[in-house]
């Protein structure tokens, strides 16, 4: 696999490596900072699709939080998915299903809008958050 990822823009020219990165405030308050990223494939590529053994293309994909270091610095609740910039109604921590297949190219990406709220109130980096898409296979179109 591999050609499936995150990117930074629309057009997939620009992937998303290493971690998200949020600015917080550096008076101590906790302001929500949103961002867009996409999920898809920049070149041709088979679609993807959930992985089952019995149906493939039957169950949701999700976008879900990871947390490698849990009881540690942020939770996963930290990180709230949206469809849209409008968050009302979504659940910190909740995976936001993707569609049942994600086809290649620009315009197969999917938007995924990214909240992240900062309760440690801590300056410094925290990478032991991130946003994953798994148990995902590849068919041809």
């Amino acid at each position: 696999m591999g050609v499936y990822g995150f990117f930074h823009d629309a057009g997939a020219l620009n992937p998303v490596v290493g971690p998200l990165v949020y600015q917080m405030p550096s008076d101590g308050s906790s302001v929500p900072a949103d961002q867009l990223v996409y999920y898809g494939a920049a070149l041709q590529s088979p679609r993807v699709v959930a992985k089952q053994k019995d149906a493939p293309g039957v169950n949701q994909l999700q976008v879900s939080v990871a947390d490698s270091s849990p009881g540690s610095g942020h939770e996963t609740t930290a990180v709230t998915f949206s469809d849209t910039s409008d968050f009302t109604g979504k659940i910190a921590g909740d995976p936001m299903d993707l569609g049942v297949e994600i086809l290649d190219g620009p315009g197969g990406l999917v938007p995924i809008y990214v909240r992240f709220r900062d309760a440690t109130m801590t300056q410094g980096n925290s990478v032991e958050i991130s946003i994953q898409v798994l148990d995902v296979a590849e068919y041809d179109q």
